[in-house]
């Protein structure tokens, strides 16, 4: 049985100039444009924020990611040092919103996994091909994703990023 879709009124989010927009359009307005209707607000634009951005914004939605952090912060090379371990579940979704072909080829995949306890001589062991021919995931350096997600997000007309104000 579907479920029947929700319906949201759109949010206005008021930036530093007051000239009104037209609120029916799903284009991101200019940046000197007055306050903007968005059928989204996603405030964090980490990882996680702007994969559903992207996601929401392919799907057709008109989405406002604001952030603490300027565009040029975030992308550069001492933001984050650390990596991720995608899933497959996750691999499939970057697929789905079109960010997987820009990471590819810079993710190394987890064909096995070893658990290990210190304190404990038992010792599991993991390996991708019993249980099918993927992956279990793929590790990827954070900056190269978060690049990657920013780029993915900015091809998306609807998707709009905003420094947060101070």
């Amino acid at each position: 049985r579907r479920a029947a879709r929700r319906q949201f009124a759109p949010h206005t989010i008021m930036t530093e100039r007051t000239r009104p927009t037209n609120p029916s359009t799903r284009r991101a307005p200019p940046a000197d444009a007055g306050p903007e209707t968005r059928d989204i607000v996603i405030v964090g634009g980490g990882l996680t924020g702007l994969t559903l951005a992207a996601a929401l914004g392919q799907a057709g939605l008109a989405v406002v990611v604001i952030d603490r952090e300027s565009l040029a912060s975030q992308t550069s090379a001492d933001f984050d040092g650390r990596t991720t371990a995608l899933s497959l579940g996750t691999k499939r979704l970057l697929e789905q919103v079109g960010v997987w072909p820009k990471i590819a080829r810079d993710c190394e995949p987890i064909l096995r996994i070893r658990i290990a306890d210190k304190d404990s001589p038992a010792i599991m062991n993991y390996d991708s091909r019993d249980v099918g021919e993927d992956p279990f995931g793929f590790i990827i350096e954070n900056p190269l994703l978060r690049a990657a997600l920013h780029a993915r997000a900015g091809e998306i007309e609807s998707v709009t990023h905003r420094p947060a104000s101070r």
